[in-house]
């Protein structure tokens, strides 16, 4: 009977200790951005820039398949943290290399999936990584930003009336003029591409994203008209017909119940949120390059840097 008590109190204590959310954290090398990430029944990260709470708890999540979701309901398996120091060579870019060096965690989990995250010293980052390799679609990706107070936001709003659907707003040119506005007020049925750029008063926040390969660019949307912005992505077109302007230009007429088709194992794209103190070190920052893809073809000397119109 004592046996099985202790056995019972064992199991119980289990439970408890497996129901308690866990926190991970990373601290930039400098000791002054925190970037924490809580795993409960969902995965949340939140970054700390000294005693300012840069961005509030806010959800990580993507739904692969019909019902299979990472990020919901998650099991982690292994924590792993590091850290990078080193220079990247940059020739083609607005200087001749770039230093790269932050601290690392790598969360996985149940599920043939992991997140990968970095904290700088002005920025904090993180995004996804499946080592599964049979094929799947993704059919939605959760990226949350929230803010503790109502903050002015400069953005740029797709150019559209706001009648119209999310679906009739993915087809755009892109050349919507930047406004700022109080996050509270930005309508909830109006997509914004990034950059988008939050004044915190005593910081500047720059969210955006690099490293996009077959994958759809971020859209970001108000859509409780509160003090958070969330993720929206077109999906993958199905039925394209040629047209607009000049007859120049594929026109979606039907797309497919997903965002992205996968092959295997691959890393998405990085999510990332840009800390300064004013408009001249937003100027100067180098985020979108650091996070891009490594060079993958070797030798780039025979590349002359030039002018160009558009791209």
């Amino acid at each position: 009977m004592k046996r099985l008590l202790i056995s019972m109190l064992a199991l119980c204590a289990i439970a408890v200790a497996q129901a308690r959310p866990t926190e991970r954290s990373i601290t930039s090398p400098d000791g002054s951005l925190k970037l924490t990430v809580t795993i409960d029944k969902d995965i949340r990260w939140s970054v700390t820039d000294g005693s300012t709470t840069v961005i509030a708890p806010s959800q990580i999540a993507m739904q692969v398949g019909p019902e299979e979701v990472w990020g919901v309901n998650p099991i982690l398996r292994k924590a792993t943290t590091g850290s990078i120091d080193e220079r990247i060579p940059s020739p083609l870019y607005k200087k001749a290399e770039v230093e790269d060096r932050c601290t690392t965690l790598t969360l996985s989990f149940k599920g043939d999936y992991a997140i990968e995250l970095r904290a700088y010293d002005n920025a904090a980052a993180y995004r996804f990584v499946s080592t599964r390799k049979a094929p799947y679609t993704v059919k939605h990706e959760v990226a949350e930003f929230n803010f503790e107070d109502d903050n002015m936001v400069y953005c740029s709003y797709v150019r559209s009336n706001e009648k119209k659907s999310f679906a009739e707003q993915y087809y755009n040119s892109f050349e919507g003029p930047y406004v700022l506005e109080p996050m509270s007020k930005m309508g909830n049925n109006r997509l914004m591409y990034l950059p988008v750029l939050v004044d915190m008063g005593n910081k500047k926040v720059c969210i955006t994203e690099s490293d996009l390969r077959s994958y759809p660019g971020m859209y970001l949307y108000n859509s409780n008209n509160d003090t958070g912005l969330e993720s929206n992505f077109a999906p993958v077109p199905d039925k394209i017909t040629q047209g607009g302007h000049n007859m120049l230009q594929g026109e979606v007429q039907t797309a497919k119940p997903y965002i992205a088709e996968v092959a295997g194992a691959r890393s998405f794209p990085w999510r990332i949120c840009i800390v300064a103190d004013n408009d001249a070190e937003l100027l100067n920052d180098d985020m979108v390059f650091r996070l891009s893809q490594p060079n993958a073809i070797g030798d780039t000397s025979w590349i002359k840097a030039g002018k160009v119109a558009w791209e």
